[in-house]
């Protein structure tokens, strides 16, 4: 004989299989809440995307416990994202701000290092002597070099007009004196004439 079709069942095994119901449904909502946080986290944005479905079916079905402690805990959970997004913006800027501190200190050290090393450089370097482009005229002892607007003397003469020319053994008078700007120089010495006082020559 085949089995009865409604046989009926025992209670304790008819609790069981209600109580594993409701367990696969408490799984698959923990399962969903989970894949919603991790969404959420990924991108803040789905929880207003979530609040707005939920109020959505609250306009249609009106407002339920869960419902509403279902927005709070969304908004709640936005907002401490938010929050904590800031808070890293914040800290990575501030980390951005020290790093380019730290390059310009090493920036401004290598600079001061090269110059360094080039000042060392230049003093190890032997030192070239000066070259003078334009030689200097070689001048004559008995030349005189009279200042910007002074009148040059004139040449002495002897008692023919000619060139004075100096006896054998006599001492050459000595060289010109460097006369100021504007000053006349005296006039040159008769021929014949002792020196001044009576001296002999």
């Amino acid at each position: 004989m085949g089995k009865k079709a409604n046989k009926a069942q025992h209670p304790t095994d008819a609790f069981r299989k209600e109580e594993r119901k409701k367990e696969i449904k408490r799984n698959k909502f923990q399962k969903s809440q989970i894949d919603e946080m991790e969404a959420i986290k990924k991108d803040p944005t789905v929880a207003l995307k979530r609040i707005k479905e939920i109020e959505d079916k609250e306009r249609k079905h009106g407002p339920t416990e869960f419902s509403e402690r279902r927005k709070g805990e969304l908004k709640q959970l936005h907002q401490s994202l938010m929050k904590r997004e800031k808070r890293e913006q914040e800290e990575k800027q501030r980390q951005e701000r020290v790093a380019e501190a730290a390059r310009a200190r090493q920036r401004e050290q290598e600079e001061v290092a090269r110059a360094a090393a080039a000042a060392a450089a230049a003093l190890e370097r032997p030192q070239q002597p000066h070259i003078i482009a334009e030689s200097a005229p070689v001048m004559d002892r008995n030349m005189m070099t009279l200042p910007p607007g002074a009148i040059p003397p004139p040449p002495p003469r002897g008692m023919g007009g000619g060139p004075m020319t100096m006896p054998p053994g006599s001492i050459p008078p000595p060289p010109p004196r460097f006369l100021p700007p504007g000053q006349i120089p005296p006039p040159p010495p008769r021929p014949g004439m002792g020196p001044p006082g009576g001296m002999p020559p």
